[in-house]
Order: structure tokens, then C-alpha cells, then sequence
């Protein structure tokens, strides 16, 4: 088997395609636990300058790993849920039709790592021109932490000293020797390690395949006993739809890997999201946002959003893995473990979960690499345009074994919205890309598209 594997996904269809009947807003089960009495609450207000017509990237200054709902004018519209970084910074894409010198409002409602109410209102400044955005306060933001030095010899450690550092699981040098390089090579990179915020999510789901109206993407099964799941990606943009907002007010789009899920309830899995949300304004026009953020989930609990930042574009690293308390490959060993890496800003998160040793099991009967449009209160959202990403050097273990999306053995799921569907995968020719035959051979690709 080929040792490198490239899954392709590219979404062009109408939005329509993706909508739902009434789908579900971001913040439902979510604002109202963020959302104390915040009459009391002072608002700090920022300015920002958005180029009429055009997606603007916009910056504010919150608290380190703040947890927020970003609401409209009109508070009772939609509002969807965005985290700070670990300096304090949230970051948004926001766009709009208004007139230029006209001035629009959003606000942030928030709760600190501490759980305390706070509030930010950007005053948003429409330009017929780009124009630089006003600096932030560096004084109401924390320092990042420093850029550890690569691991260059990990020879005298142990697999678990290797993990309580933060770095993600080592692959087997034996069984998996060209593994073993991509993954020294990875650990040989400066990197940010930080503890990300865990934040609950209630009402949200990435959930089971038991509804087939939600995945899209490859799974393997085989005899099961996977141990760990891994792939890298470009988080995707998500796009307007191509129609005002009355009709599709919100959309999402999760990239993910897990383990189980398919034919259980046990699931693991972890990747990142993009939220599109549109606010009605004061002058009865729009602005449209766009956010994003990484998560973490093992089922039947709600998703856990994490403060490891994402945005549209990044390139992201996840590993999945079963093991024990230290980190130690073992199905059966009581913990879920999730490494997260947002490599364009050199920056990465560990987390585990602790799960019975009858739930690893039920865990380990599959493997994917899904995308999916995520259920909130029970119902699923609205799929998001995207652009054109890649799932990239996708692998699964055994102890014995390993696969790619591409095996014989893989089934391939497919997304509906009721009996309309809305995205299908399958084998793309190479040369689409100008690869030619000797970079076929290296790589298995994949793509997924809206009919």
C-alpha cells in the first residue's frame, strides 16, 4: 500500500441544496449560558472599517480564551458562537452591502476563563476602499507563550514521556517506519503548545452515522481494532449563499476525524468548524460573518469547542487516538485522546478524555474522515458553501495494520437533506490537477461535490 493519501473535497452547488426546512441557529442551548443579566455589564465599544462588497478580516480585543456569542443590533437575531485566543484576540470575516460612511453594530457577549459576564460592541465603518484597521489595545491582551524548540532526538524517550511533552502520539519505527519520519519530522518544528479553554457546547452534536442525512466522507471497518486516527487539512471557507438571508440566516460546515460511530454509539472525534451567520440591520440590509473555531467531542456528550484558534485557510493537524492514562496506545486502556495542531500559526493543543474500557472497544470498530453538517437541539444545519480544501495524509492504525481512505474495504458515506442529495464522494483523476502518472501513484485523491 502506497505509504502517502490525499482526500479531496471541493463543493460547488447551489445553496439551496443545503438548506433546511427551518434549521437551527448557532446559539441555541448555547446563549442562554453565556448570556447572564448584562444590563449592569459595561460594553467596551472598538471601531472596524469594512469595504463595502467585500469580506473584511476583523480583529477584536476580548479576554485570553473568552467565550462569546456574537449577536447583531438587533440582539434577539441570530447570534453565533466564536472563542477568543489565547492572547484575548477574536477574529471574524465580515461583509456587507451597506452604503459607504454608513455605520453598523455588533456586539459580543462573553463569559472570562473565570466564568464572569463581559461585553465588546464593534461600530463597523463601511469604505468604498480598503482602509487599515485601527490597532488593538496590546495592553488588555495577554503575552502568547514562547515557541518551544523543536524535538529533534527523541531516542531516550518513552512513548509516554513523548505525549506528556504535547507532542502527538510516535507511531511504531518498526511497523511504520515512513510514519515514523513524517512524524519526527512534524516534532522537529518550533512549536506553540498551549491548554486550550474547553468549552461546552450544549445542544450541539457531531453525531453517529445512524442518520445518513449528515456524513460525507470515507470510513473503514475491516475487523476493528483501530487504535488511532489521523489526517491534515485546510480549514474550508465557508461562502455566502447565493441568495439573501432570509433564506439560509445561518450554515455549517465540521472537517473531522474519529474513531466508531458507524454501527455504535461510541464515538471520538475531533477538527474544526466554520460558522456562516447573516444579521439583519438596523437599515433593513445585511452583514454577513464568517467564523471558526476546533473542537474536540466523545459521545453522548455535547461538543467541547476549543480556544486553539482556526481560520479559513489554515492548515490543521489532528491525531486521534485510544490509550491509557500516560498516552500509551490501548483500546481498552480508559482515556480518548485528541492532539490538535494549527500549523500555520505554529500552535497545538493535547487533550484525553477518560472513557470506560467497553466504550474503547465499541470505538475501535471504525475509522473515518468526514465532513458533516452538525445537528443542533436534534436537527441538522444548513451545509455551508466552501471552496475547495484538502484532506491530506490520512491514515488509520491497528496494531498490526494500517489503511487510507482509499482502501477496497472503505465504504463511502453520503450526505442528504431528507431524500435530496446534497454531496457525493469519489475517485478523482490526477491529472485534474496537472499531476501526472508517477504523482497519482503517491497520492489517492478524493473529492466531494453538491449534485
Amino acid at each position: 500500500m502506497n505509504a502517502r493519501a490525499l482526500w479531496v473535497l471541493t463543493y460547488m452547488a447551489p445553496f439551496v441544496a443545503g438548506c433546511s426546512s427551518s434549521p437551527p441557529t448557532a446559539t441555541d442551548g448555547v446563549r442562554d449560558s453565556l448570556v447572564q443579566d448584562t444590563d449592569s455589564i459595561s460594553i467596551v465599544p472598538q471601531k472596524a472599517f469594512l469595504t463595502s462588497g467585500e469580506a473584511t478580516r476583523v480583529s477584536i480585543a476580548a479576554k485570553p480564551n473568552a467565550n462569546c456569542t456574537l449577536q447583531g443590533s438587533d440582539e434577539s437575531n441570530f447570534g453565533q458562537p466564536v472563542f477568543a485566543d489565547n492572547e484575548g484576540v477574536v477574529e471574524l470575516e465580515l461583509s456587507t452591502e451597506h452604503e459607504p460612511g454608513e455605520v453598523e453594530r455588533l456586539s459580543l457577549s462573553c463569559t472570562d476563563e473565570d466564568g464572569a459576564p463581559f461585553r465588546r460592541q464593534v461600530n463597523l465603518e463601511v469604505t468604498n476602499t480598503p482602509v487599515a484597521q485601527p490597532p488593538l489595545d496590546r495592553n488588555a491582551l495577554a503575552v502568547p507563550p514562547p515557541l518551544r524548540p523543536g524535538l529533534v532526538d527523541s531516542t531516550s524517550l518513552t512513548d509516554a514521556d513523548v505525549v506528556k511533552l504535547g507532542y502527538p502520539h510516535r507511531p511504531d519505527r518498526r511497523l511504520r517506519p515512513d510514519r515514523y519520519e513524517r512524524w519526527q519530522a512534524r516534532v522537529a518544528r518550533p512549536t506553540r503548545f498551549v491548554n486550550a479553554r474547553e468549552i461546552s457546547m450544549p445542544g450541539r452534536v457531531n453525531t453517529t452515522y445512524s442518520n445518513s442525512q449528515i456524513w460525507d466522507g470515507p470510513v473503514v471497518t475491516g475487523s476493528g481494532g483501530w487504535l488511532n486516527v489521523e489526517s491534515e487539512w485546510d480549514v474550508p471557507s465557508v461562502l455566502a449563499p447565493l441568495s439573501d438571508c432570509s433564506v439560509m440566516p445561518s450554515a455549517e460546515v465540521s472537517t473531522w476525524v474519529g474513531l466508531g460511530g458507524f454501527g455504535t454509539s461510541s464515538l471520538v472525534q475531533a477538527g474544526t468548524n466554520g460558522t456562516w451567520g447573516c444579521y439583519v440591520t438596523s437599515q433593513g440590509t445585511y452583514v454577513r460573518t464568517a467564523s471558526y473555531y476546533s473542537w474536540l467531542e466523545v459521545l453522548p456528550a455535547n461538543v467541547t469547542g476549543l480556544t486553539l484558534p482556526a481560520h479559513a485557510g489554515d492548515h490543521f493537524y489532528v491525531d486521534v487516538w485510544l490509550g491509557d492514562t500516560n498516552g500509551n496506545e490501548n483500546i481498552t486502556g480508559g482515556y480518548a485522546w485528541f492532539y490538535l495542531s494549527n500549523d500555520t500559526l505554529q500552535t497545538s493543543t493535547t487533550k484525553k478524555v477518560a472513557i470506560s474500557a467497553a466504550y474503547g472497544s465499541q470505538a475501535s470498530n471504525s475509522a473515518e474522515w468526514i465532513v458533516e453538517r452538525p445537528t443542533i437541539n436534534g436537527s441538522p444545519t444548513s451545509l455551508a458553501r466552501f471552496g475547495f480544501t484538502s484532506v491530506l495524509f490520512a491514515f488509520a492504525d491497528t496494531a498490526t495494520t494500517w489503511t487510507v481512505p482509499n482502501d477496497p474495504g472503505a465504504n463511502f458515506r453520503r450526505m442528504y437533506n431528507g431524500t435530496k442529495q446534497l454531496a457525493d464522494t469519489g475517485p478523482w483523476d490526477g491529472c485534474e490537477f496537472g499531476c501526472g502518472v508517477d504523482t497519482w501513484d503517491a497520492f489517492y485523491l478524493w473529492k466531494a461535490y453538491y449534485f
